[in-house]
């Protein structure tokens, strides 16, 4: 029987990050940081974390704020 792998979003642990310093950690075999990457979510479970990001009382308010105009939430 296969596992069932079900996404978690801690939403009370959002920040910011830079994506080019993520993508050099994950091109870089030497990084004190052991980053894996996974496949792309699909459209309609990334609309459900941005949802749940805006919609969460645990959500950090400058994360919301930062958030709404890029997504134009």
């Amino acid at each position: 029987m296969a596992a069932l792998i079900a996404p978690v979003v801690l939403y009370k642990k959002a920040e910011p990050l830079n994506v080019w310093k993520i993508e050099a950690e994950l091109n870089n075999p030497t990084s004190r940081f052991h980053w894996k990457q996974f496949d792309s979510c699909s459209a309609e479970l990334l609309e459900r974390v941005r949802r749940g990001l805006l919609a969460s009382k645990y959500t950090k308010r400058s994360i919301k704020d930062s958030c709404r105009p890029l997504w134009k939430l």
